[in-house]
């Protein structure tokens, strides 16, 4: 958003900057290019802004979610709208919108949306191509307005039905941000009088309206029994508690049996050694054996 901002308020001034030093006019055509420009981008800034906020914020999260899926497959898109255009170029270039390649990738760009105009490109003039033509027209419009617009709106579903789920913590998250924001705005000698760094809290001491104006009456009395200190030494459990006390058992849980694999596989390692030794032993202990049997078959065989 910095950037963005960045971006804004040198535009801006590029802009003005002809009305600041005195002069009325427009001095060239670029110059009102970037001040288009520079008020898209500061409505734009605007909404970016409202998302702080707790009703509308999570809206405008949505949205910004689904256009981010949006540009991550732009470049599938760009690659069918060139092809489609460039072939319309070729068959159709009779007509004033395909008879370059620029207004013929806008003009497909515009018939994504389901401006087709069968009749005015198919039926109303002859075609150079027929075949061609309608094989063209055919295949475009099963791909793009069917195919891949029906993929938008199922990635747009997914990413709105995530971010419902998430959406107590997005609210949170813009709040907090705003608070932040808001007291960096505020002055120091102003934080420094209403952040309270400690208070004192009398037990069983009523507390009086008007410094005892009105007769010392006394706005409500606080109790102080074994209720109440129980109440507040084991406070009721939210639901955010318990599922963070699941949490946290949870993951107790897991580290108990990833100390138990890991000794379970230490002793497997073990064993195998012991059962590769063995195996070892038992090997070299047959081998002396047949040694020793062939020299006795050798030494009895010597003898007359």
């Amino acid at each position: 958003m910095n950037f963005v901002e960045l971006i804004l308020f040198a535009s801006s001034i590029y802009f003005c900057h002809t009305v600041l030093f005195g002069v009325q006019i427009i001095e060239s055509g670029v110059q009102w290019q970037i001040g288009v420009f520079s008020v898209f981008i500061a409505w734009m800034n605007l909404i970016m802004f409202l998302r702080k906020f707790p009703r509308i914020g999570i809206y405008i999260v949505m949205f910004v979610t689904v256009l981010l899926t949006f540009l991550q497959i732009m470049i599938i898109l760009l690659i069918f709208i060139v092809a489609f255009a460039l072939s319309f170029n070729m068959v159709l270039d009779k007509f004033t919108a395909f008879n370059e390649v620029l207004p013929s990738i806008m003009k497909t760009f515009v018939m994504m949306t389901g401006e087709l105009e069968y009749d005015g490109y198919y039926v109303d003039d002859p075609l150079y191509y027929p075949e061609a033509s309608y094989g063209l027209f055919i295949c475009f419009v099963i791909v793009v307005p069917i195919v891949f617009m029906n993929l938008l709106v199922g990635l747009a579903v997914d990413d709105i039905k995530e971010v419902q789920h998430r959406a107590g913590l997005e609210r949170s998250v813009m709040k907090i941000e705003l608070i932040f924001q808001v007291e960096n705005l505020l002055p120091k000698f102003y934080l420094r009088k209403i952040n309270l760094k400690k208070a004192k809290y009398f037990v069983n001491q009523g507390r009086k309206f008007l410094g005892g104006l009105l007769c010392g009456m006394t706005i409500k009395d606080i109790p102080f029994n074994g209720e109440t200190i129980n109440e507040a030494l084991h406070p009721t459990k939210t639901g955010v508690d318990e599922l963070k006390h699941t949490t946290e058992t949870l993951e107790k849980s897991v580290r108990r049996m990833r100390i138990q694999v890991e000794q379970l596989t230490q002793q497997n390692s073990h064993i195998i050694r012991m059962l590769h030794v063995i195996s070892a032993g038992s090997n070299s202990t047959t081998s002396d054996d047949l040694d020793i049997d062939q020299d006795l078959c050798t030494e009895l065989g010597s003898k007359p």
